[in-house]
């Protein structure tokens, strides 16, 4: 996956690493057509150098792990590019 990163390295595979692990084994992943509400606390795997603020087309889906913990996985790309990503976000929602 940390090819996929419009500037992949060393930083962005260890980063996914220690995303996947926070997950755990999954029971199911559901499409979502934007950014859901709620209390969270964020991780992020971003291409070094991202600014704060940067223009992107977003991906969404949730993610309910084995144990019923809710994430929302949110993937960034570069504009008008379906697969070069600039950052990940995993939102774990409170239960």
């Amino acid at each position: 996956m940390a090819k996929m990163f419009a500037k992949p390295g060393d930083a962005v595979s260890q980063s996914l690493e220690r995303i996947a692990a926070e997950i755990g084994p999954v029971k199911k992943v559901l499409p979502a057509k934007h950014a859901s509400a709620g209390e969270s606390a964020r991780q992020s795997v971003a291409i070094e150098g991202l600014p704060a603020s940067y223009a992107f087309d977003g991906s969404w889906a949730v993610i309910v792990t084995k144990t019923g913990q809710r994430f929302q996985l949110q993937a960034s790309s570069e504009p008008k590019s379906s697969c070069k990503l600039l950052a990940i976000h995993l939102d774990k929602f409170s239960k």
